[in-house]
């Protein structure tokens, strides 16, 4: 699901904000620090340092497609690049929170994420029901795909305001994330 492969941000660090997300990393581009970008999310532009790294990211963000949003389709600039990216890494942290006591699931021919409760004390007897596909009415348990295949989803409709995409029948669950 990553908007790019080239971009690498790490030592991320976010916290709480008002407007946009408060973020600060450590970018790499093709493997090569070039520098911090942070932001401290009250609506303003990322702080680059140095400065000139905006241009490196830029033409990276050149490279690459829009970005879909509910909104339509936004041009990709260094700014929505980084700032997708941050997105990505609060995304992915959130979904292996969520799935650790909850089965995330795609109800067969619908187009919507649906979520149980929180299951704190049989959450393992749930995900190893033989049946779990059948009670859920859903041939896509999130629970059961990759992180990449799941994040690709639960990003899609958390943070871009989609629908889930169609199914692509080929695939078959693979082990869940986290061992479940």
């Amino acid at each position: 699901m990553t908007v790019s492969n080239r971009i690498t941000l790490k030592r991320f660090r976010s916290g709480r904000s008002e407007e946009t997300i408060a973020f600060s990393a450590e970018v790499f581009v093709d493997g090569k620090l070039v520098g911090q970008a942070s932001n401290s999310g009250q609506g303003e532009s990322i702080r680059w340092e140095p400065p000139a790294m905006e241009a490196m990211i830029e033409a990276v963000a050149k490279t690459l497609p829009p970005r879909k949003t509910h909104y339509g389709n936004l041009p990709m600039d260094a700014e929505l690049l980084v700032f997708t990216k941050a997105d990505e890494q609060i995304a992915r942290a959130e979904l292996k929170r969520k799935l650790k006591t909850r089965v995330l699931y795609v109800p067969t021919g619908s187009t919507e994420l649906h979520s149980t409760q929180p299951l704190h004390h049989n959450h393992s007897v749930a995900l190893a029901d033989p049946e779990i596909n059948k009670k859920l009415r859903s041939d896509r348990i999130l629970n059961f795909m990759t992180e990449d295949e799941a994040l690709e989803i639960y990003y899609t409709v958390t943070r871009q305001g989609l629908p889930v995409p169609p199914a692509d029948n080929d695939e078959s669950p693979s082990p869940a994330m986290g061992g479940h």
